[in-house]
């Protein structure tokens, strides 16, 4: 396969080195990496809105336009692809024999930092040293253990589709990029006859020096790294493309009974319901597993028992829609909301929804929602699936496969599960608290049988696996 490639792809993520890949890659006649030409916000470069002639919009329809003309560019043309970035191309150029397929990989904790301190300065490409810009960044260990297992699920993804599909890549880390012999045989791999002379450095490294530099918390970097935790394989879910978020799971303080959620999300009263039973605080719940420490739990506590819930799919897709959509300020899934609104003709509001906002935009923003989530779901958009309204029988999947829950409650009747736990260890009973009413719009309130269709339409999985009925007769 040295020869004969239509395109190329370099699959990789942020602060990977891509950047300076890219430019070492077009400083050799007849190839052409267009950028990040499906991310899902913009074409090719930031706030792009065409590409080749086709228009964000135009490519996020149907991405294979833009594509053709990809492949139909003189010499050898080709793009980056992120874990963020429009999953149809990602199975696409996976199976393609005539893409060339580049991996790049980096250290996975030199990339959390480097992307936490992009994310502070907001500088994410660096051409002139005098440019640039510093910041110190605060060191997470449990930030870090998610971020770097959901790394090792794409790059696990990448691997196995290139597996099944009996094709094969061109691998490179981040100490590759620099090193001229390497490039060139890239570029041999490729099939370009050209080779580079010297290394382009046009695109400076934005944050020399050592780790324990670009931290606030040396100490805390230290500690982690003296645990012996980066020697710790990462997880290696068995469907790469979902993890089981190990992390997210809650342990009594004292008591061996463990919330295991099926989304990754944070649940409060469930977490108080947990503190209540040993009569500790929320802040004393045993946290930030891994596979190692859950198995140790377990032998801890040999009488133990493990939950999880799953929701009424229409009032979770209800609560994630007024907690990170509606909010002009939710951080989590801003990029979502801009999208919804500039692609999607969703009536969201510019700010946050004020007392112009009505029942009836409520109504038909949530249920244009619904229809975008469906397509989401189904693999109809450039977007990726966040763990938001990921479906909670997927979730319970990837659960079982590390260590299947005891029991799986309803979010309605819960307070009767939740007893019967307590009781099989031993423990006394606890009321379960409610969470306050936080949505300004009720799902009452605009509830009819469009938007109970729309839902079973997105997430006719959960409806059939969990056997829920309609929202106003569950």
């Amino acid at each position: 396969m040295a020869a004969g490639f239509d395109y190329f792809t370099v699959l990789a993520d942020m602060r990977t080195g891509s950047n300076f890949l890219e430019a070492n890659l077009n400083a050799v006649p007849g190839v052409n990496c267009l950028g990040e030409a499906f991310n899902p916000h913009f074409t090719g470069k930031k706030n792009g809105k065409a590409l080749l002639g086709v228009t964000l919009t135009d490519r996020n329809e149907d991405p294979f336009l833009l594509l053709d003309q990809i492949k139909a560019q003189p010499g050898l043309a080709g793009f980056r692809l992120f874990s963020d970035h429009d999953p149809r191309v990602v199975s696409h150029v996976l199976a393609d024999p005539g893409c060339a397929k580049v991996v790049l990989r980096r250290d996975p904790l030199e990339s959390y930092l480097s992307l936490k301190i992009a994310r502070a300065t907001g500088q994410w490409r660096l051409s002139d040293v005098s440019h640039r810009k510093t910041a110190k960044v605060e060191f997470d260990a449990d930030e870090f253990a998610t971020y770097r297992e959901t790394l090792s699920s794409y790059y696990a993804r990448l691997e196995r589709d290139l597996q099944r599909q009996g094709q094969t890549a061109f691998r490179l880390s981040y100490s590759d990029i620099g090193d001229l012999e390497v490039i060139n045989g890239l570029l041999g791999f490729m099939g370009v006859g050209e080779k580079l002379d010297s290394i382009s450095r046009d695109t400076k490294r934005q944050n020399p020096g050592s780790l324990q530099d670009k931290v606030t918390n040396p100490e805390a970097l230290d500690r982690f790294l003296q645990s012996g935790s980066m020697n710790e394989p990462a997880l290696a879910p068995a469907r790469p493309e979902r993890a089981a978020q190990v992390r997210s799971y809650v342990a009594a303080r004292d008591t061996g009974v463990l919330f295991q959620p099926v989304d990754g999300l944070e649940n409060r009263r469930i977490e108080r319901w947990l503190a209540g039973l040993d009569g500790a605080e929320i802040s004393e719940l045993r946290r930030g597993f891994n596979q190692k420490t859950l198995r140790q739990w377990q032998r801890q506590y040999t009488t133990h028992r493990s939950f999880t819930v799953v929701h009424h799919p229409l009032e979770r897709a209800h609560d994630v829609f007024c907690r990170h959509i509606l909010p002009a300020n939710g951080p989590e899934l801003a990029d979502f909301r801009v999208a919804l609104r500039d692609q999607f003709g969703l009536p969201l509001p510019e700010g946050d929804p004020g007392s112009n906002y009505s029942v009836a935009q409520h109504h038909e923003a949530f249920e244009g929602f619904l229809n975008f989530v469906a397509q989401n779901l189904s693999g109809q958009t450039a977007f990726r699936v966040p763990l938001h309204w990921e479906l909670q029988y997927e979730g319970l999947r990837a659960i079982s496969m590390v260590s299947p829950p005891d029991l799986v409650a309803r979010s309605t009747g819960l307070q009767g599960d939740l007893t019967h736990v307590a009781s099989a260890v031993g423990a006394r009973p606890v009321s379960l608290t409610e969470d306050l009413q936080t949505e300004q719009i009720s799902l009452s309130t605009i509830y009819d049988s469009g938007l109970e269709k729309a839902a079973r339409a997105a997430f006719r999985r959960d409806y059939l696996a969990f056997g829920f009925g309609d929202w106003s007769t569950s």
